[in-house]
Parts: structure tokens; C-alpha cells; sequence
């Protein structure tokens, strides 16, 4: 965009646009409810389903006990035969071998992840991780193998009650502890997949599955010194508890990254409750508060190095910036949102519209030029129609 945000006369504004004054995204004061250690907690397990059977060659290296923290080369990996059958999964040092090198049973793995193509020295691996706190990394040459050794190690530890879990590709599959609802004194064990930005759970005492946005969550916070994971969406609250850390580490890291901003379009920003991207109403919200009084807000521009500051600050995790004044200054601010949207790769209006905008504002009939508006406003895409309202004054 240019140099400054024009906004539209207030007459043919409020012609076009019949609303009320428009609401903050909601904010939630939380008073966190006391978190006991998980003691006894009733555990569905699988039922081992015999008729899940898979063999073939994998790559494999030594199990660990704490999270990986370095890429893997193929050279640390050792070519292994794979069997499983009857709930557990075997490997051997060739096919011609006997006695299995070591073995995994399904009703102990509690978690399943596919890391992205270029963590390790194979595009394609996997990692299963046991109730005895142990990761084991098995990598594949074939994407597609690697793909269908992990739909058969999924169906063999996960129960009939959630196999709808398994109806799409997911990127963490696996069994946690939680509270949530009405039930905060009892911890309770859910089934959860991670695909994309969206986490699908199958709670303990839900017969279908539910879906929780994680770009869109009011809160995402760790209590508990990394062994309760908090997520808010639209009132409600999950509390996610560590019972293994090895796993937990897991899911914090993918949950986490999974929430935050992805891309440049709107649609992969953190979003509010009306799919306002969160750095778009950070900036409008302090602007309101501190800067209406200030003249040409968004035709002076902030200093380069502070204006910087504050949009990285809000790319990389707006949920969690507060804007003060005094720590900022306003000019910094909007100078930030002018350079987030003109940053756009489709631009606010989109490219394949821009020049039906120009076209329509120099239509000189007043009733023609409403009439052109709202149709360019119904063809907004969501998350850019409610930031473009979110940006007039109410």
C-alpha cells in the first residue's frame, strides 16, 4: 500500500456498511484451578487388532530418552526388517534373521509424529515413542512406504472408539492427560491429532471427535514449570497435562509452532474470534487508545529500527504482545501495520481486484459507486472483509 491508510468519507461509509460499533476481540481473565499430580487416571488402551500386519525394509537408529536436538545423518542410520503383526512391532537385523534385534509392543506407544521432509537425513521418517520414555526414529526412501508404515503402526495402538483420528494425514498422533469442562478435579485421557493448524481431540466422555483452531485461541500458555499445557478458544479451556516428558516436550513444541503465524496472507495469520488477524488488531486497538489525539497518524512514519521491533515482535507471536503506552510510540505502531499489509503478497483488496477498486472510485454517480462497493465487499475473502471493517471508525 502507500504511504498512508486513506479512510472513506463517513457518508457513503456509513451508505455501505449498516453496522453497530464494532467489538475488541474478547478478553479472558482466567483464575487457573489447582493442578494435582496425575495419580491413578483410567486409561483406554487399544484393542490390538491382529488383522494389522506390515513388513519391509526400514532405516532405524538407537532409541533415546530426551528429544533430538540434532538432524540425524542417513550414516547414523542402520537398514532393519520390519515386522508387525499380532500388536507388536518387531526388527530384525535382515529378513533372513530369526531372533528380532528389539521389539515395540503397540499397547505401549503413546505417541506417533512425522517429522517435515528436511529434519533428518531421509525425507521420510518417523518417530514412535513407548510409555517407557523412549523415541525410536525410523526413516524410509520411499514417502510413500514411510506413509503406509505409519497408517498401520496408527491403526494397531489406537482404539476403535477414535479411528476418525485417522481420517486425515496428521502430523502428531497420540494419548494425553487433560482436564477441561466441568470435570477440573479429574484428570481424564483424550486422543489427540495434530494436522496443520488444527488439533482434533476424542475426549473421554464426547462421542465424536472436536476441532480446536490453534491460530485462533484467545490463550496459549504453560503452567507448571513446562507440565501443563493451557489453550482458550472461544471460552472454553483445555488443560493439556505432561504425564511423560519425552512425548509432552513433543506436543508443546508442535502445539506451539502450529499456532503461531505461518505465512504472509492473512488466512495464515494468528486469528480473533472474527477472523481479524491478532497483528492487525494489536495495532488498531493502541492506535485507538493513544493516538487519535495525534495528527496524521498514518502520514508521519516511526523510526525504522522501533517500527521493525514491533512487527517482528508480532510476527512472530501476536497473541502474546501487549502494545503500551510509553513503550511504544504511536507513529512506530501504525507504521507497523502500513508495512504488514503493504507486505501482503495479494495486497488487502487482492490483486485480481485492485483495479475494479481504482475503476469504482471514480465512478462519479453516488448510488452506482455504493452499489459497486458492496459488491467488492461481498467479494472480500473472510479474514480480509473483517479487517478492512475493523480498520473504519465506528
Amino acid at each position: 500500500m502507500g504511504g498512508e491508510l486513506r479512510r472513506p468519507c463517513p457518508s457513503l461509509q456509513n451508505s455501505i456498511l449498516d453496522q453497530g460499533p464494532l467489538c475488541p476481540l474478547p478478553c479472558l481473565s482466567l483464575e487457573m484451578p489447582r493442578l494435582d499430580p496425575v495419580s491413578i487416571v483410567e486409561k483406554h488402551y487399544s484393542v490390538i487388532q491382529p488383522t494389522v500386519s506390515h513388513s519391509g525394509f526400514l532405516f532405524k537408529t538407537a532409541s533415546v530418552a530426551k528429544p533430538l536436538q540434532e538432524r540425524r545423518a542417513r550414516e547414523e542410520f542402520s537398514r532393519r526388517w520390519c515386522v508387525l503383526s499380532d500388536g507388536v512391532l518387531s526388527y530384525y537385523e535382515n529378513e533372513r534373521a530369526l531372533v528380532p534385534n528389539g521389539e515395540i509392543r503397540a499397547s505401549e506407544i503413546v505417541c506417533l509424529a512425522v517429522p517435515s521432509s528436511d529434519t533428518h537425513g531421509f525425507d521420510s521418517t518417523f518417530e514412535v515413542y513407548t510409555e517407557t520414555e523412549r523415541m525410536y526414529l525410523f526413516g524410509s526412501e520411499s514417502p510413500e512406504l514411510a506413509q503406509e508404515w505409519v497408517k498401520c503402526i496408527a491403526k494397531a495402538f489406537v482404539p476403535h472408539h477414535v479411528e476418525e483420528l485417522l481420517c486425515r494425514d496428521f502430523e502428531r498422533l497420540g494419548r494425553l492427560s487433560y482436564k477441561a469442562g466441568l470435570s477440573l478435579q479429574r484428570t481424564q485421557e483424550g486422543w489427540f491429532a495434530l494436522a496443520g493448524s488444527e488439533l482434533r481431540a476424542v475426549f473421554e466422555d464426547s462421542p465424536g471427535g472436536e476441532a480446536l483452531q490453534l491460530r485462533k485461541l484467545q490463550e496459549l500458555s504453560i503452567e507448571g514449570d513446562k507440565e501443563v499445557l493451557v489453550l482458550v478458544e472461544r471460552g472454553r479451556t483445555l488443560y493439556i497435562q505432561g504425564e511423560r516428558k519425552l512425548d509432552f516436550t513433543g506436543w508443546l513444541g508442535a502445539i506451539q509452532k502450529a499456532a503461531a503465524s505461518s505465512g504472509d496472507t492473512l488466512s495464515e495469520q494468528q486469528l480473533g474470534d472474527s477472523d481479524i488477524p491478532v497483528i492487525v488488531y494489536r495495532c488498531i486497538d493502541y492506535i485507538t487508545q493513544c493516538g487519535l489525539t495525534s495528527e496524521g497518524i498514518y502520514r508521519k512514519c516511526g523510526q525504522t529500527s522501533k517500527t521493525q521491533r514491533v512487527l517482528d515482535n508480532l510476527r512472530r507471536d501476536a497473541r502474546s504482545v501487549r502494545l503500551k503506552e510509553g513503550e511504544q510510540h504511536v507513529d512506530d505502531v501504525s507504521s507497523a501495520l502500513k508495512r504488514f499489509l503493504r507486505d501482503l503478497p495479494d495486497g488487502l483488496f487482492t490483486r485480481t481486484q485492485r483495479c475494479a477498486w481504482l475503476d469504482t472510485a471514480a465512478i462519479e454517480n453516488e448510488e452506482e459507486k455504493i452499489y459497486r462497493y458492496q459488491e467488492l465487499l461481498g467479494l472480500l475473502a473472510r479474514e480480509e472483509h473483517s479487517s478492512y471493517l475493523l480498520s473504519l471508525p465506528s
